[in-house]
């Protein structure tokens, strides 16, 4: 029997008898669902050839086909902490960039915001003569659409 962390990469759906405490029925089966992307801790049983099949809490059997080991490394690294090379361009362009649809998203709700705050400040001032629910719309949607545009202006300010 070999313990460790396994990764669980698909979903399965696996039985276990529990003791519902009713004395018509003492015992049921239940399913637990162990979904994608779940860590767990267990032990592979072993058989005749090979292990078949994961005993997770000691009552869940999960197949050899859903499962990864999850292995360990010690980072190692110089102690002058150098490194050894470059950071990669997609790690890069991660960090610097972020998501681009976030960041527009996020510009259009403050421009918006803006927006009607500007005609809101300008009904209150008399700038504009008629306060109309319309001029609220074309505030929002100036101001998001400015937003947005220096948003865009500036992520694509160094791109060559």
């Amino acid at each position: 029997m070999q313990k460790g962390e396994y990764l669980i990469y698909k979903t399965v759906k696996s039985p276990a008898v529990v003791n519902t405490n009713l004395p018509h029925k003492p015992t049921a089966v239940r399913w637990h669902i162990f979904k994608a992307g779940t860590r767990v801790k267990g032990k592979l049983m072993p058989t005749a050839e090979a292990p078949k099949f994961l005993l997770v809490g000691g009552q869940f059997v999960v197949p050899l086909e859903a499962i990864k080991e999850i292995v360990v490394q010690d980072v190692t690294s110089s102690a002058d902490g150098k490194t050894s090379g470059k950071v990669s361009a997609k790690l890069e362009k991660a960090v610097k960039g972020g998501n681009a649809k976030i960041k527009y998203l996020d510009a259009g709700i403050l421009g918006a915001v803006l927006g009607a705050a500007a005609v809101y400040l300008a009904e209150k001032k008399q700038w504009i003569k008629m306060p109309e629910k319309k001029n609220t719309y074309i505030g929002l949607a100036i101001g998001a659409g400015l937003a947005m545009y220096v948003v865009y202006r500036i992520r694509n300010k160094n791109v060559k």
